[in-house]
């Protein structure tokens, strides 16, 4: 079983709306982009727990949505 999808997860766990929950998203995916933009690997992989609350393991979900 793969990993619940990041809007799930913040609209679930932390009751946010679906606007709510991307908002943070977008925060997110526009952070994400400046770290790599400066080859700030540390700096994105915070980026997941930063924003989201959540593990690393969701970046992946981060970096596939920015392309």
């Amino acid at each position: 079983m793969g990993l619940e999808k990041i809007k799930d997860v913040l609209m679930n766990r932390d009751k946010l709306t679906e606007n709510e929950a991307q908002e943070l998203i977008d925060f997110a995916k526009a952070d994400l982009v400046k770290c790599i933009e400066h080859d700030d690997t540390k700096g994105a992989e915070d980026v997941c727990y930063y924003y989201l609350g959540l593990e690393s393991d969701y970046l992946d979900e981060l970096i596939n949505d920015l392309y």
